[in-house]
């Protein structure tokens, strides 16, 4: 869909990785995040009263793009460490 609009895009490495998950209400109160922020990464849970869930966001810092061996959400090889 994204490339009927914007056309091809150039892949690029933006020297990050960022995920965000939908958790069980419980983990994150409305209104309020909880986290933990080190050198180059943090994660944290957030609450929102406008949805059933809460979030979960992960987030680190890398100078090179890790190496997914070919692993995607469509191959049996998914959950394989990257080196």
């Amino acid at each position: 869909m994204r490339r009927l609009v914007f056309g091809e895009v150039e892949k690029a490495f933006v020297g990050a990785y960022l995920a965000v998950l939908s958790v069980p209400r419980e983990l994150g109160a409305p209104g309020a995040m909880t986290g933990h922020i080190g050198p180059g990464r943090s994660a944290a849970v957030y609450g929102a009263r406008s949805v059933d869930d809460a979030r979960a966001v992960f987030l680190f810092r890398r100078k090179e793009e890790l190496d997914y061996h070919g692993c995607d959400r469509n191959t049996p090889e998914r959950g394989r460490e990257p080196t």
